[in-house]
């Protein structure tokens, strides 16, 4: 079901997704929580969703706007997009913090959280659907009769339709977008950012001390800030070059470690869970030669120097995932 608001509303504006669940549980006078980035999205998807409350009769003072302030990995202009004149604003961790925190505040409540996830972002959303039942933070049937829901409904809206809905309406964008030509809004750096977006955000005057403790971690961990790219390299010219002269050791050292785990016997490199057996004392040896100057890189302790205590270490881990 869609509502076009485009036609009696606001003119040139895209319907919005509209289920029957959704419809329903707003004419029960459902809490709205709209969940805010600061990004063009979540904007659009408040300001659009609100008009069609509007036009519902759905109460205002039944509608609360929550942003996860993620502190200093935010650009400083995030929060004021997001909160500044809004019901309240939580400064809490995303999803999982914010999840029960809601089921708390608002316990024996309907609870609709208004997301802007939009199809054509990216692959893994493609098949986003326009609302779902949210049973991790209150289970279905559970004593208190909460009852949570999860509401796309600019699903299938394009990024053109997303700039069009603020132009019309007013909405202010995010310096990312206006001043650094950003794509989409994250953090200052993210670990799923394109190269252009990584480059728009280094951009930024404030976003610097951001870039030089991540690109610090880069230098200390051996590892590379995205699977495939260094951070260091994505704005070369704003790291110092002692920075740089670190990073050129960290790329050797990280190079080293893939060599040395390479060695390793593959099935029996580090996995989640419990080790799937004990090494053959050739095989112990191995791990530990490996094993010994990636510790001495990092300043760590090598608590097992040597294959008898490799195998030894692994036999225990075997007898504790039997006795567990």
């Amino acid at each position: 079901m869609f509502i076009d608001i485009g036609r009696g509303l606001v003119a040139g504006l895209p319907a919005i997704a509209l289920p029957p669940a959704i419809l329903d549980a707003v004419e029960r006078g459902a809490w709205i929580v709209f969940n805010l980035s600061g990004g063009k999205d979540s904007s659009a998807a408040m300001f659009a969703v609100n008009l069609i409350l509007d036009a519902l009769g759905h109460p205002r003072e039944r509608r609360i706007a929550i942003h996860a302030d993620l502190g200093r990995a935010e650009w400083d202009e995030t929060p004021a997009t997001s909160s500044s004149a809004l019901r309240f604003c939580t400064s809490e961790m995303k999803a999982h913090v914010i999840g029960p925190h809601l089921a708390r505040l608002l316990r024996g409540q309907i609870v609709i959280n208004v997301l802007g996830l939009r199809r054509d972002e990216s692959i893994a959303r493609a098949s986003t659907p326009e609302w779902k039942a949210d049973t991790r933070y209150a289970a279905a049937g559970n004593p208190h009769g909460t009852a949570m829901m999860l509401w796309n409904p600019i699903a299938h809206w394009t990024t053109p339709q997303v700039f069009a809905a603020h132009d019309t309406l007013g909405i202010p964008l995010h310096v990312a977008y206006t001043c650094y030509q950003s794509s989409r809004l994250s953090c200052r750096f993210c670990v799923l950012q394109s190269l252009g977006d990584a480059q728009a955000s280094a951009s930024a005057p404030a976003n610097r001390p951001a870039l030089l403790h991540l690109v610090g971690l880069e230098a200390t961990s051996t590892f590379s800030f995205q699977p495939a790219r260094w951070l260091a390299d994505v704005a070369p010219r704003h790291i110092p070059g002692n920075l740089r002269n670190r990073i050129s050791l960290a790329k050797a050292d990280a190079a080293e470690r893939r060599r040395l785990e390479a060695a390793m016997p593959p099935d029996l490199r580090y996995v989640k869970g419990w080790p799937p057996r004990i090494p053959t004392i050739e095989e112990a040896g191995i791990i530990a030669a490996s094993r010994a100057p990636i510790l001495s890189r990092h300043g760590l302790a090598d608590l097992y120097p040597n294959a008898g205590a490799v195998r030894d270490r692994f036999s225990d881990l075997i007898a504790l995932k039997r006795a567990a």
